[in-house]
């Protein structure tokens, strides 16, 4: 849903820039729990919360942001726009869940979004892509090659353009609640590599899950 609200004023600031920037003006918090996506259909996902350990976002200033089960797509970025490094619908599909999730349950009036609207929307989004970036960084240049980190403040402001658009507000008014249903089958790790028999038909389902503690160097 993320970034469906990208309108031609997104891509336009994309290639030439068009609006004062302050990257580090923007704070950071910290990204916990397990992620786990679950695919179900071309484009489409459920994200559902880890029974033991749930995935949240933790605020600068202390708020807790923590998802309910929801369809997502991740960032729906142009395809024209996915080679270019960081534009990918997952680059950070953490922060677009998290992003997404406000939306929903604003569709859905569940109280923790009786204080959101599209701009603390995008606040939160800013802030968790460049918690990403940040952590990204410091881990690449651990590994001698801060050049290979997605730290990128030009592709967080026109992803910030994007989901502030005229286009993103009335998405943020006119949608409509959807609630997954409760099933979740066995999850598995992104870094285990399904073999040929594994590969899925189209009357199973993918899951795979992220851990953001366990996955910290």
């Amino acid at each position: 849903m993320v970034l469906r609200t990208i309108s031609v004023v997104w891509i336009f600031c994309t290639l030439a820039g068009c609006q004062k920037w302050n990257y580090d003006a923007i704070p950071t918090g910290e990204v916990h729990g397990r992620l786990t996506i679950e695919w179900v259909g071309p484009d489409q996902f459920i994200y559902r919360p880890d029974a033991e350990r749930p995935f949240y976002f933790k605020r600068a200033n202390g708020e807790l942001i923590k998802p309910r089960s929801i369809y997502t797509d991740g960032g729906t970025v142009p395809r024209a726009l996915w080679a270019i490094r960081g534009y990918s619908p997952w680059a950070f599909g953490s922060a677009y869940v998290i992003h997404d999730w406000i939306f929903a349950a604003h569709h859905c009036s569940y109280p923790e979004a009786q204080k959101q609207d599209l701009n603390t929307a995008a606040d939160v989004l800013d802030e968790c892509i460049k918690t990403l970036m940040e952590d990204d960084y410091k881990h690449a240049q651990t590994q001698g090659h801060p050049e290979d980190s997605l730290r990128n403040p030009d592709l967080l402001r026109n992803i910030d353009i994007g989901v502030r658009s005229f286009i993103a507000q009335k998405m943020w008014n006119e949608g409509n609640c959807q609630t997954p249903p409760p099933e979740l089958p066995q999850s598995r790790s992104f870094s285990s590599p399904r073999t040929m028999s594994e590969i899925p038909t189209t009357q199973s389902r993918i899951v795979e899950t992220y851990d953001f503690d366990t996955a910290r160097p």
